[in-house]
């Protein structure tokens, strides 16, 4: 039996890497991509590729190769990029390069994804990684929390074009993780410690977001058991947002 094919995004580090791990548990064929090559020397995806989600021929060599292995499933657009400045510093080419990445790339890939599905005409889905700084908002992070709300936007559009298709389109939003990129923010000062703190007052469950939580609801929505699921947004953040 063949399994069912998914590509991941931003997968060298992070969340990605959770999301790859837990997916080539529950029996996915995983191809795992990232801009930097070297890091997924040690993803354990069955697949990896070097893979600039802004860079259309780069996308296209992906997804052809996965479609040419079987189809495409499944893509999880994780790929994105969160720099912090002060409001004053946030000019035009900042905005430019985040929505590059963070909303644009998305697209790209779930449009070659999408083709891939359409011609194989077995349906699958398209998972969008956005943020609780759309709906909270973020002072330094006025960019990134701007391309998040458009990727929503996005995510709810490609939901209504795809949907006859048996295309679903979701979107899940992660509260704060203890990842090597937050990390870094906390080293660089510009995000404050006790942001990852365990008994922070807005969650309602003890602890902080385990990226392996988040994969797992990853999983969920990737899965047969949300059929039924399109055009949604899902906070997986232990109850500090509720939608």
């Amino acid at each position: 039996m063949t399994t069912k094919q998914v590509v991941v995004t931003g997968a060298a580090q992070g969340l990605g890497r959770a999301v790859v791990e837990v997916l080539v548990e529950r029996g996915w064929t995983v191809w795992a991509t990232d801009s930097r090559g070297d890091e997924l020397e040690s993803s354990k995806a069955q697949h990896t590729a070097v893979m600039d989600v802004t860079v259309p021929a780069s996308v296209t060599s992906v997804f052809n190769a996965v479609h040419a292995a079987g189809g495409v499933d499944a893509v999880i657009n994780n790929a994105g990029i969160f720099p912090l400045r002060s409001w004053d510093e946030h000019d035009p080419a900042l905005m430019q390069r985040v929505y590059e990445v963070n909303v644009v790339g998305a697209l790209l890939c779930a449009q070659a994804a999408a083709r891939s599905m359409i011609e194989r005409g077995a349906g699958g889905s398209v998972l969008n990684v956005v943020s609780l700084a759309f709906y909270k908002g973020h002072a330094t992070g006025i960019a990134y929390a701007a391309s998040k709300g458009g990727l929503i936007g996005l995510t709810r559009s490609l939901a209504k074009a795809l949907g006859s298709h048996n295309i679903r389109v979701n979107a899940l939003a992660p509260g704060l993780m203890a990842t090597g990129g937050v990390q870094d923010l906390i080293a660089q000062g510009d995000l404050p410690e006790d942001r990852l703190r365990e008994d922070d007052p807005d969650r309602q469950l003890p602890g902080i977001t385990d990226p392996a939580g988040v994969a797992a609801a990853i999983a969920m929505l990737l899965s047969d058991d949300a059929r039924e699921i399109t055009g949604q947004v899902l906070p997986v953040d232990g109850g500090s947002y509720f939608a």
